[in-house]
């Protein structure tokens, strides 16, 4: 994801987190962050909001999330722990919740709440 964006000249400050950096981007402080002489497609100003996603339409990240997104996944995860292929399918079973039980304890927590 950086590496996208160093291309468009978006350079992250050092020490910023990665998150901080994505939502500055889009923000008007993402001009303080843009730098033209990285900028491989030479656009020369920051991009907007709307020209960063028009962007990102037409590049290969965005082609490859699409593919990901449209292949059929091989098995759920439902799947595979109700098999007891994966290690987790006894905490699947300890852990999962009937409404009545799940409504239950709201109600339970809620009235405890109200008492104190």
């Amino acid at each position: 994801v950086e590496y996208y964006f160093r291309e468009l000249g978006y350079i992250p400050p050092d020490g910023m987190d990665l998150a901080d950096f994505l939502q500055e981007i889009v923000c008007t402080d993402g001009m303080k962050i843009y730098s033209a002489e990285h900028d491989k497609h030479a656009n020369g100003k920051p991009y907007s909001m709307h020209e960063l996603a028009k962007k990102f339409e037409t590049s290969a990240p965005h082609d490859r999330i699409l593919s990901g997104l449209k292949t059929p996944w091989k098995n759920s995860w439902v799947d595979l722990a109700k098999s007891g292929a994966i290690a987790f399918a006894g905490a699947y079973r300890k852990y999962r919740t009937f409404i009545a039980k799940s409504m239950l304890l709201n109600l339970s927590r809620k009235l405890l709440n109200w008492r104190r």
